[in-house]
């Protein structure tokens, strides 16, 4: 999504509402399965997109996946272009994103301390 043009852009940031749209016509998914995929790019601090997207009420499920998709974001960034990114460094400058019961966890799964 960085190097898209802003057409590119656009498309790309249809594909949440798309996504969901699909997933209705299907009938076999639960709503709850089908609003995560329409929100996970929407953010608690009002960042992210579909820009009709309801940022008063952020299913915790969305949120798991979007903290999910930027850390899986950073591991690519760090494989393929950036070898030296801190990546829990990085991380910290999302949190803010999401909700500190999402951050907790995340935190713990992924960053717990070994001994």
């Amino acid at each position: 999504p960085d190097k898209l043009s802003a057409t590119d852009r656009t498309l790309y940031e249809t594909h949440p509402t798309v996504g969901a749209d699909e997933l209705r016509k299907m009938k076999r998914f639960d709503a709850t399965l089908v609003q995560a995929v329409e929100q996970h790019h929407l953010r608690r601090n009002g960042k992210g997109f579909p820009e009709n997207g309801n940022r008063r009420f952020i299913h915790i499920c969305a949120e798991i996946i979007g903290i999910c998709d930027e850390f899986d974001y950073l591991i690519r960034q760090k494989m393929t272009r950036e070898p030296h990114l801190d990546i829990r460094r990085r991380m910290e400058s999302v949190y803010d994103d999401f909700s500190r019961p999402v951050v907790q966890a995340f935190q713990t799964t992924f960053f717990r301390k070994t001994t």
